[in-house]
């Protein structure tokens, strides 16, 4: 019975094809994600993209994007007309969470 060959079922088939699509959109992702000029904030944190799905809160969010109320993010918007916090320093998520005295 040389010659012959046992026919692969077809889920089979859809799942290994499915799992080399999905290995090769990663590998493509994580390449796009490297060379990007914008969201190093994100990339410090998180240097490999996946599908992992994390529960975070709206205001996790925007702590962790420097998109939440910081003086830094509403003088880029032209909302404030000094990026310096009151105890005078430049104001980042960094810095409002570990050095500001006015947070500790």
């Amino acid at each position: 019975m040389e010659g012959i060959s046992t026919p692969v079922p077809l889920p089979d088939m859809l799942c290994y094809a499915r799992n080399i699509l999905l290995q090769v959109l990663l590998y493509q992702w994580k390449s796009e994600w490297d060379s990007a000029n914008t969201g190093r904030l994100i990339f410090e944190l998180f240097l490999v993209p996946s599908l992992k799905h994390h529960k975070w809160t709206r205001f996790e969010i925007m702590f962790l994007s420097e998109h939440g109320p910081f003086a830094t993010y509403f003088h880029r918007f032209h909302l404030r007309s000094t990026d310096l916090c009151s105890c005078r320093e430049t104001v980042s998520r960094i810095y409002f969470e570990t050095a500001c005295p006015l947070t500790s």
